[in-house]
């Protein structure tokens, strides 16, 4: 694993869930196997119905999940995926979640 060329010594970036409204969607790794866009074919956003832009509050709002009909194996995959994230217990903004790659120990810092 590389580590960053901002952040020398951290391997890993990681968003940890609150109220979704700085996570987009398909682009940034908030689900455990990374970006939705670096795992699935491009025409996943096509399927899941919504749109290019989405943010993870379009489809987790208020601690609740607001998944559109699954069209496909994939879909069906991917709201999988959604329905297993750990939500906080109350309504919380977004974090990133740094890991060192030094003593392997996550750091959590507020990058918003």
């Amino acid at each position: 694993m590389r580590s960053s060329h901002l952040f020398p010594g951290c391997t890993a970036i990681r968003y940890q869930v609150g109220n979704g409204t700085y996570i987009g969607f398909s682009s940034f790794p908030w689900l455990d196997n990374g970006p939705i866009a670096d795992r699935f074919q491009s025409g996943i956003r096509m399927k899941t119905g919504l749109p290019m832009q989405s943010m993870v509050s379009d489809v987790i709002s208020e601690g609740r999940r607001s998944l559109p009909a699954a069209r496909d194996y994939d879909v069906a995959r991917l709201w999988k995926e959604v329905a297993d994230v750990e939500l906080p217990p109350r309504i919380v903004p977004d974090r990133v979640v740094w890991t060192l790659n030094a003593d392997g120990f996550p750091l959590s810092l507020h990058g918003f």
